[in-house]
């Protein structure tokens, strides 16, 4: 396995792209393939279908993140994040992308279900769904999406076009 240092500038650019949605790139060999997947409320992981098409492959479907926050609960957060990591061993995924957090501006943000807030306590929550995730040998990305402002402006462009 090569160190970061050592691959060259088209090598370190395909690290950022993957080999398709939902694998990084193993540069032919050089270094470990990751299976990535969408997971806050529910594993997204697909197979290819008779077809040749992609299909989604049935998954438990969990309570939204938004939910969970308003649970309050430190328990619900940890069943919910060891639940999520099940799932995602058993489907041999390396990086779970979730959960997410958002400052919320703006209810007409279609993704809102899918976001802690900025809530302190709701924060709390975040980081102990987290870490029962990665405690289960699942890598986890807090997916942060601080763009409420461009949001505001795609809809107003969106309402004006």
């Amino acid at each position: 396995m090569k160190k970061i240092t050592e691959l060259s500038a088209k090598e370190k650019l395909n690290l950022l792209c993957g080999k398709d949605c939902w694998h990084t790139d193993d540069l032919d060999g050089k270094i470990p393939q990751l299976f990535v997947s969408d997971g806050p409320v529910g594993l997204r992981t697909e197979r290819t279908g008779k077809n040749g098409k992609p299909e989604n492959i049935p998954a438990v479907a969990f309570p939204s993140i938004q939910v969970l926050a308003n649970t309050w609960s430190e328990k619900c957060a940890k069943k919910m994040g060891n639940a999520l990591a099940d799932e995602a061993h058993d489907r041999g995924v390396d990086i779970l992308l979730a959960p997410g957090v958002n400052i919320k501006r703006n209810p007409l943000n279609g993704r809102n279900f899918e976001y802690f807030s900025e809530d302190p306590f709701s924060q709390a929550l975040s980081h102990i769904f987290m870490d029962t995730t990665q405690r289960r040998t699942i890598y986890r990305n807090l997916h942060s999406k601080n763009k409420g402002i461009s949001e505001f402006c795609f809809f107003r462009s969106a309402m004006v076009a």
